[in-house]
C-alpha cells in the first residue's frame, strides 16, 4: 500500500511537471533531522546545464516534499531519531523514477585503558655485623 502512495504521488509530480514545461531534467529534494526532529531543507529544479532552480509553483514543491516523506517513511523509519540522517531524493523526469540517497549519522564509542604500576617493595635486607 505503501509504495502504491509513493507512486502515486510520483505520478501526479510528473503529470504537473509535463505540464509545466519547465525544461528541468529533475526535481531534488533535500532532507535533514536529529534529535526527534527533521524536514525538507530545499527542493529544486535540477536543469540541464545543472544549474538550480528554486521558483517553483507551490503544488510542485509539496507533491516533491511529499514524495520524498513517503520514501523516508517506507524505507527509513525513525530516520530523524537520535543522531538523525540526512540527504536527498532526484526525480529523474525523463526516467520517470524517484531515487533516495540516504545518509544515516551513527555516533560511536571508542574505549582505551591505560595501566601504570610501580615495582613491588621487597624486604631490604639488614646489614648485621
Amino acid at each position: 500500500m505503501a509504495v502504491d502512495e509513493a507512486s502515486g504521488i510520483l505520478s501526479k509530480l510528473l503529470t504537473k511537471l509535463k505540464k509545466e514545461k519547465s525544461g528541468a531534467t529533475a526535481v531534488i529534494v533535500i532532507y535533514d533531522g536529529s534529535g526527534d526532529s527533521g524536514g525538507v531543507e530545499d527542493v529544486y529544479l535540477q536543469m540541464p546545464d545543472n544549474s538550480a532552480n528554486r521558483h517553483l509553483p507551490r503544488d510542485i514543491r509539496d507533491l516533491a516534499e511529499d514524495l520524498a516523506y513517503k520514501m523516508l517513511e517506507n524505507n527509513f523509519i525513525g530516520w530523524e531519531n537520535n543522531d538523525g540522517a540526512y540527504g536527498s531524493v532526484k526525480v529523474d523526469i525523463a526516467a520517470r523514477t524517484a531515487h533516495i540517497d540516504h545518509e544515516e549519522r551513527i555516533m560511536t564509542t571508542n574505549a582505551y585503558t591505560a595501566d601504570i604500576a610501580l615495582p613491588k617493595r621487597g624486604r631490604r635486607k639488614s646489614n648485621t655485623s
